[in-house]
C-alpha cells in the first residue's frame, strides 16, 4: 500500500522544519490582562490605604498632642487607624491570593465574592468606629479654637469626598474583574 509517500522523506522534512518560526505568538488571555491591570490597581490602592493608616497611627500622637485633646481620645484614634491599617492588610492579602492565570474561573469568582464580602465588613466595621471618632474630634477642636473645628469640618467632608470617589473605582474594577470572570464561566 503505496500512497506516494516515503516515511523517510517525511521524516526528514520534519526534521528540517523549523517549528519555533511558524508558531505564532498567542494572544494574551483576558485573565493575564485582568491580572495586570485591575488587580494591580486594587493591589496599590490597598497598599496606599494600608501604608496611610499606619502612618496616622504614629502621627495621631504627635499632631493631637498640641490641640489639647485628652490622652484617652488620642488612644482611641490611634486604635482607630491601627484597626483600620489590619483591614486594609486583610483585604490586599485576598487580592493577592487570587491568580487568575492558575485558579479555574470558579476558584476566581470565589476568591473575588469573599473579596467583596471582607470589603463590605471592613466598611462596616471602619464606619462605626469612625463615625464617634470624627464626632469626638469635632467636639474637642470646637472647644479648643474655632478655626481648628472648621478646619477640621472642612478636612472630614474633603475625606467623605475622597473615600467616595475611591470607594466608586474600586468596586467598579472589583465588579469589571467578577463579570470578567463570571463571562468565562458562562461564555458561549
Amino acid at each position: 500500500m503505496d500512497n506516494g509517500l516515503d516515511i523517510q522523506q517525511l521524516r526528514a522534512q520534519w526534521k528540517s522544519m523549523d517549528i519555533h518560526a511558524s508558531i505564532i505568538p498567542e494572544k494574551p488571555s483576558i485573565h493575564k490582562a485582568l491580572q495586570n491591570s485591575l488587580l494591580s490597581r486594587l493591589t496599590v490602592r490597598s497598599k496606599r490605604m494600608m501604608t496611610v493608616c499606619f502612618l496616622w497611627v504614629m502621627l495621631t500622637p504627635l499632631c493631637m498632642h498640641l490641640v489639647n485633646i485628652p490622652l484617652w481620645f488620642i488612644i482611641a484614634i490611634s486604635i482607630y487607624f491601627l484597626i483600620m491599617g489590619l483591614l486594609m492588610l486583610g483585604q490586599l492579602r485576598r487580592i493577592r491570593r487570587i491568580d487568575l492565570g492558575s485558579m479555574s474561573a470558579t476558584d476566581a469568582l470565589i476568591s473575588i465574592c469573599d473579596l467583596q464580602k471582607y470589603r463590605r465588613h471592613a466598611q462596616c466595621a471602619g464606619w462605626t468606629m469612625a463615625i464617634p471618632c470624627i464626632a469626638g474630634l469635632m467636639y474637642c477642636f470646637y472647644h479648643f479654637n474655632m478655626a481648628a473645628f472648621y478646619g477640621g469640618l472642612a478636612g472630614a467632608v474633603l475625606g467623605l469626598i475622597l473615600g467616595t470617589v475611591t470607594e466608586i473605582r474600586t468596586r467598579r474594577e472589583l465588579s469589571k474583574l467578577r463579570k470578567a470572570v463570571y463571562d468565562e464561566i458562562y461564555k458561549d
